[in-house]
């Protein structure tokens, strides 16, 4: 804490400099990388009027005006905030190039995962255009849903910073209908190539889940992708490859049976995909991975369920008690966005046929609610599974994925 003040006291001084000091977007990016858009904002802007071709800072100056429309209530702000954020982005992808991001790796930390063919970590010029692309997409879906008509030409500085006050710090009501799709990606893993970890249940639970699913909840069919005995690059290519299709009035379930496993000596708990080999992580599914992935889908919201050993490891990154005290109204948890998980266990060992998973969709099958919270779901079934096994489910948010505090909403399907 003190080390941040005095960065951020630092900054101060060089950002005003008298003498008419060049602004350097290095310091800057301190506060990016901090989350601190709105206090690096008036920096940003004045770095760009004079280096109006990078990427990077386009990038970001994007993403300040994107989070803008979620703080703003003034109409005539919003259609500033979405068309500005659109202009940056285009921007961007105009200026981006993978020797420039090569160059300046630093800057684009954020993207940087392992390639699956040499294991090495590095940014990918096609992670940060899908991811930008996404975004232009989903601002384009807000701009119809609010009948915002296009400003091609609207510049950042019409409204300056700080425009936005504490009081303004209420999400936009009509950007989240109830109309969204539902979504959902299954994941059982039975046959492992290493045939000595093979499971009997996992694969069955899966379709169970998917005939569930489609029976009882408003999930249609084509938009269930059911991956049985997948690869740790068929578990991430699907995760991926929903980020163009859903949109950010969408819901995604995501469903995981199979291995697990807790690394204790850099706490970091992992899924086991069919390729994964116990003495060799290569091909290990990392929570980390998880969330970064579910952090990219930027659904309304998003729900995963784990039926895995050490699956509670999830929640390591923060602590899982921020389970909501009480009930609220439906309608004003699905206009917040949430990023929740359920997980049959805490750091322990599940075994293969899961006390967790029969009641938990013995409960999904039972439910006579036209609309059931994951919070009431998991709190019908919890008891059952502690009474009759040594579990102890879980249920908590996703540490840094986006939530606000709403939740998944299941949907009965009307007969």
């Amino acid at each position: 804490m003190k080390v941040t003040a005095f960065v951020l006291f630092f900054l101060s001084i060089a950002f005003y400099d008298t003498a008419g000091q060049k602004i350097q977007y290095s310091d800057i990016y301190v506060l990016l990388e901090g989350g601190q858009l709105s206090k690096a904002e008036p920096f940003l802007a004045r770095y760009l009027s004079n280096n109006k071709n990078n990427p990077s800072a386009n990038l970001f100056m994007g993403r300040i005006f994107e989070e803008k429309i979620f703080l703003t209530r003034d109409q005539s702000r919003l259609q500033v905030f979405v068309d500005s954020a659109l202009h940056y982005y285009s921007l961007s992808l105009k200026q981006l190039s993978q020797k420039e991001i090569d160059k300046n790796q630093d800057y684009y930390r954020t993207y940087r995962r392992r390639d699956l063919k040499t294991g090495k970590m590095k940014v990918s010029i096609l992670d940060i255009q899908m991811d930008i692309e996404t975004r232009v997409q989903n601002l384009q879906t807000i701009s119809r849903a609010l009948g915002i008509p296009a400003f091609n030409n609207i510049l950042q500085d019409k409204f300056s910073t700080n425009t936005t006050s504490e009081s303004d710090k209420e999400t936009v009501q009509s950007l989240k209908k109830i109309d969204g799709k539902y979504y959902a990606i299954i994941v059982g893993i039975a046959n492992y190539d290493s045939s000595r970890l093979n499971l009997d249940r996992p694969v069955k639970d899966a379709l169970d889940l998917k005939n569930t699913l489609e029976s009882y909840n408003e999930f249609e069919k084509e938009n269930i992708y059911t991956l049985l005995n997948p690869t740790r690059q068929q578990i991430l290519l699907a995760l991926y490859g929903l980020r163009k299709r859903v949109s950010v009035v969408d819901n995604l379930l995501i469903f995981y049976a199979g291995h697990g496993y807790w690394d204790p000596e850099v706490e970091q708990g992992y899924w086991w995909p069919r390729d994964a080999s116990p003495v060799n992580p290569a091909n290990w599914l990392s929570n980390s991975d998880i969330r970064e992935q579910i952090r990219g889908i930027r659904t309304a919201h998003t729900l995963l369920i784990s039926d895995a050993c050490f699956s509670g490891g999830i929640f390591k990154a923060r602590s899982a008690t921020s389970i909501k005290d009480a009930p609220m109204d439906i309608v004003s948890l699905y206009k917040i966005p949430s990023r929740r998980a359920i997980t049959s266990g805490t750091l322990t060992e599940v075994p293969d046929k899961s006390v967790f998973f029969t009641y938990m969709i013995k409960r999904l099958k039972e439910n006579q609610e036209q609309f059931l919270t994951s919070q009431s779901l998991f709190d019908s079934f919890k008891k059952a599974v502690i009474h009759n096994s040594m579990l102890v489910p879980q249920d908590g948010v996703i540490a840094d994925t986006g939530d606000e505090g709403g939740d998944f909403i299941f949907i009965k399907r009307k007969n």
